[in-house]
């Protein structure tokens, strides 16, 4: 509204000269506006002229055009800059000009606008004119321009240098603070301060008085009329030398809204919407926070890393919805038995992070990381479910494992990870041993996809004796990973990994072809028939054309399926139990034996044996 008020006033202004030309430039936005006349002093129509700052400039003379620039460029103080130049019309002509230039600032002291005027002095006999009605064209400029900073909504504020009396007040402070400029003026301003917002207010004036050329901005709050607290910001200003004003000049303006929102905005940005928890954002800036302020070794603290065991599963079953509300009371337990000292984070999906502070021995951690685990021994009641619900908790320790903050953070992931391999319900404190696990699982995980094809599979043939003849009457097939770097591995350790990448499924089909190929040798070679069993993954079992796979594979090699076994476990049945007996009746129709191996581990029911008709049972040690 003011640009467009003071606009408006100079085109009216401009339109009172003759052979003057009148301009006037936003400096934010680069856009000027230009006269008639000025238009036809440069040569140019207005449709030609966009009335940008280097549209302007191309029109100077090349000899002048650095000086004018420069000229223009350096306008530092608020009086009425004169400027000389040529120009160089479109059509070639060379014309002298005078250019008075006037700046506009904010209150802030920041340069807006330029307004000017233009002559063309190649004939001077309308000079001396021009400078009367220009002079006067410009404090009209200025005097409507003081007008308008009256009715801003910023508030200025004289007041003396002694006792911060205040000498002026603007209008503007009944709208902001509810007084009125007569309740205000001739108080000291420290009387509608308290506290830390007083002693800043006389610190930051004090350095003005000692230093009068600077300029000081800052925030402070206080109470309106009413007594609600408001923020303000404000710009201060050493003008003692100035006659007209001889105080310190206070220019402040209302901010609350805009510190409600930023609020706003932070706690949206560092909160779980859902649980109203802080987020993983926030856990980064409080563990940052504890570490800055504890550099020492006599303050610790354990990050807990807390995960949800079997939670997708409750999400595929039961929908998401359920699941959330699953979250919510979980996240609502946590915080009523931890209370408000042990610090709480929603860290992702159904993951949460604890800190705890200060304990004095390590087995004080391991006790509240039972505690924690106790919270999740009474089941959860979702709509119309009992959930029985476990957890994997992950633990790194300040100072003790590091004291980067993403490294411990990374640590107790690396340790919960770890955990969760081993079972549910289960808890790990970090060591360099769980990262140099965790690191040989990445390494494998990458490597695994690649090792078919650098024939890093191996498989050996685990004998079953008849103890009476010591005859061999079936071997086992079992696959083993020399991998380069880490030698032979485990299947307890690439196995898991195998099934999770799907990779599984090419490895069954190249170990089932290996052993066709090793058993047909035998044959040809006069050896006496055997049985060979093969352990298949369940993510196998649930192929499509699992059965059709398997024999044609048997096929290749124009053996007879009857001397294949194949080893299956319980979770099989589990999964989707009319498959699972359709394809066993298939297999044992081309003559496969089906055996259930580890039986004793898991869900184990002697239904199954019914059910199933499994024609071979391989009975867990454990379970004896």
């Amino acid at each position: 509204m003011l640009h467009e008020s003071i606009e408006k006033g100079f085109k009216y202004q401009a339109g009172e000269f003759t052979h003057i030309g009148c301009w006037e430039m936003d400096i934010i936005s680069d856009k000027g506006c230009w006269s008639e006349e000025a238009c036809r002093i440069f040569g140019v129509s207005p449709e030609q002229f966009d009335g940008s700052y280097e549209s302007f400039i191309n029109l100077i003379h090349p000899d002048d055009r650095d000086d004018a620039a420069k000229a223009i460029k350096g306008i530092s103080d608020k009086g009425v800059h004169d400027i000389r130049y040529r120009i160089v019309r479109p059509d070639g002509s060379v014309r002298s000009i005078r250019h008075l230039i006037k700046p506009i600032y904010s209150q802030e002291g920041r340069l807006m606008h330029l307004f000017g005027t233009i002559k063309d002095e190649t004939g001077i006999k309308e000079f001396e004119d021009f400078l009367g009605e220009t002079e006067e064209a410009v404090d009209r400029i200025r005097r409507r321009f003081q007008v308008l900073v009256q009715q801003s909504s910023d508030v200025f504020e004289i007041i003396s240098p002694d006792d911060f009396t205040i000498l002026y007040i603007s209008p503007a402070v009944e709208d902001v603070i509810g007084y009125a400029p007569s309740e205000r003026i001739g108080r000291s301003t420290l009387e509608f301060l308290e506290g830390e917002q007083k002693a800043q207010f006389i610190k930051m004036a004090s350095y003005l008085l000692d230093n009068p050329e600077e300029r000081m901005y800052g925030d402070f709050t206080l109470k309106d009329k009413s007594g609600r607290e408001i923020y303000l910001t404000y710009t201060m200003t050493n003008h003692l030398q100035e006659p007209s004003i001889q105080g310190i000049v206070v220019n402040w303006r209302d901010i609350t809204d805009r510190i409600e929102n930023q609020r706003e905005i932070e706690y949206i940005a560092t909160h779980d919407e859902l649980t109203k928890l802080p987020n993983r954002v926030f856990l980064k800036k409080k563990i940052s926070q504890l570490c800055e302020e504890n550099p020492g070794s006599s303050f610790n603290f354990a990050l807990l890393m807390l995960d949800l065991d079997g939670f997708r599963y409750v999400n595929d079953a039961l929908g998401y919805q359920l699941g959330d509300q699953l979250i919510v009371q979980v996240a609502l337990r946590l915080r009523e038995h931890l209370g408000e000292d042990v610090f709480l984070c929603r860290y992702t999906g159904d993951q949460f992070a604890i800190i705890v502070q200060n304990l004095n021995r390590s087995w004080e951690y391991e006790q509240f990381v039972k505690k924690v685990t106790g919270l999740f021994k009474d089941a959860y009641k979702v709509d119309l479910y009992e959930l029985e619900m476990t957890v994997s908790m992950g633990i790194s320790m300040y100072p003790y494992d590091e004291r980067d903050p993403d490294l411990l953070i990374n640590y107790a992931n690396i340790s919960l990870l770890r955990s969760k391999h081993e079972g549910k319900n289960r808890y790990k404190f970090y060591s360099s041993d769980i990262g140099i696990q965790i690191y040989k699982q990445v390494v494998l995980r990458n490597d695994l996809l690649k090792a078919i094809e650098r024939n890093q599979f191996q498989v050996y043939y685990q004998a079953q004796v008849k103890l009476e003849t010591s005859d061999i009457l079936a071997a086992e097939a079992l696959v083993r990973w020399e991998h380069p770097e880490w030698g032979m591995v485990s299947p307890n350790e690439f196995i898991f990994l195998a099934e999770e990448t799907g990779f599984i499924i090419n490895l069954g089909n190249w170990m089932l072809r290996e052993v066709c190929k090793t058993y047909k040798g035998w044959i040809e070679k006069g050896l006496k028939p055997i049985k060979i069993s093969v352990n298949y993954s369940s993510i196998q079992f649930f192929e499509r054309n699992f059965v059709e796979n398997i024999l044609h594979i048997i096929g290749e090699y124009e053996l007879n399926p009857h001397f294949l076994i194949m080893e299956i476990t319980e979770s099989v049945f589990m999964k989707n139990p009319e498959k699972a007996i359709l394809d066993i009746k298939r297999l044992q129709a081309a003559g496969i034996q089906v055996a259930l191996d580890d039986f004793g581990t898991g869900f184990s029911s002697l239904s199954y044996l019914n059910s199933f008709n499994i024609d071979i049972l391989k009975i867990d040690r454990s379970f004896i």
